[in-house]
């Protein structure tokens, strides 16, 4: 059995720390509102949450999501609730009527949107509407939870910061009626 020996002896060198590769989805900032936003015995259509997008910050293939959430409730009164999504003015989503089939209170409710600009002047959404079960509370579960998704498309231009609005209208004026802004989350993926 023979031995090698090797006049270089093996060197070794300390690698760079890793970096992401581009386009892999990290986060690069979040804006949060905690502010209580409170919509009740109206029948105008009423902003919930407004957040933007900063100018400059949704260039092509950039990615922002938003999370907006709170309590919704109904005590008996006729009428339906619609919500609305705008994105740079444009509407991308409008929830079918929400007539809850029994007086509820403090319902939990929940929109998830992902916003994708396909160029510096065009952006789509997509979006998800969920509302807890009356009876049991559970998100997604029995016949009296309301849920929905949508998908749109808006026109803003990029250069300019792009407003990112939820809004709320009651068919009838009552004082059994309300929704609830409690939190809103928009995050800038990449």
């Amino acid at each position: 059995m023979s031995q090698f020996t090797s006049r270089n002896p093996i060197r070794r060198r300390q690698l760079p720390p890793a970096r992401p590769p581009r386009g892999t989805g990290v986060t690069s900032s979040v804006v949060t509102s905690t502010a209580t936003v409170t919509v009740t015995n109206t029948t105008t259509e009423t902003t919930l949450m407004s957040m933007s997008i900063p100018a400059g910050a949704f260039t092509q293939g950039r990615a922002v999501n938003t999370v907006t959430g709170g309590t919704f409730t109904h005590t008996g009164s006729t009428g339906a609730l619609t919500l609305r999504l705008k994105v740079g003015g444009s509407t991308v989503l409008v929830t079918d009527p929400i007539v809850p089939s029994t007086s509820v209170n403090g319902r939990g409710w929940r929109i998830d949107t992902s916003h994708v600009a396909v160029s510096t002047a065009s952006q789509q959404t997509v979006a998800a509407f969920t509302m807890s079960d009356a009876s049991t509370g559970l998100w997604h579960s029995g016949t009296s939870g309301h849920r929905g998704a949508g998908f749109g498309v808006s026109t803003a231009a990029s250069t300019a910061a792009i407003p990112v609005v939820l809004s709320a209208q009651f068919s009838v004026a009552s004082t059994g009626w309300s929704i609830v802004k409690n939190m809103a989350m928009m995050q800038q993926i990449r």
